[in-house]
């Protein structure tokens, strides 16, 4: 059941985005929104419970150097979610920062998972320039810091 809701929301995207949805992984789809590569992945539950949606979006890249005072600002976001408004910020490997969330498949439509999907975008654009500000960050490659810059574009 949930996958076949899964497969009416990619259906929809696939109408919302010029590109063709890359169909080699069913479960994971990349979209660039306003510059930015975001991924959704679906996690279905073992139990065969009700599955949930992960969307993971990059917001900036760590400079060299020291990383101290960004370390220091990801963590105190994260602390119960104060600064990401239910988001998890994390790293990919040492410079890589990314905003994540997970919502219930059950309780996506259409239209709520693209409020949410620019939701995420908009709040990895506010966590770049909070960065950039530290002198901590850059903008990950092709990214834009305007919202309004971009739309929608699926990508590999």
């Amino acid at each position: 059941m949930s996958m076949q809701q899964y497969s009416r929301l990619l259906s929809h995207l696939r109408q919302v985005v010029d590109d063709g949805v890359d169909e080699t992984e069913p479960q994971s789809l990349s979209l660039i929104i306003n510059g930015r590569r975001v991924v959704l992945t679906v996690m279905p539950d073992p139990e065969n419970q009700e599955s949930d949606v992960m969307c993971r979006v990059e917001a900036a890249r760590l400079q060299d150097g020291e990383r101290q005072d960004a370390y220091r600002r990801l963590l105190e976001a994260n602390l119960l979610w104060r600064g990401t408004r239910g988001a998890t910020l994390g790293l990919l490997g040492q410079d890589r920062v990314v905003l994540s969330m997970t919502w219930r498949l059950g309780s996506l439509d259409p239209v709520s998972l693209g409020r949410m999907l620019e939701g995420l975008v908009k709040d990895a654009v506010a966590w770049a320039a909070k960065l950039e500000r530290l002198g901590a960050a850059s903008l990950p490659k092709n990214a834009s810091n305007s919202p309004a810059s971009g739309g929608w574009n699926v990508g590999t």
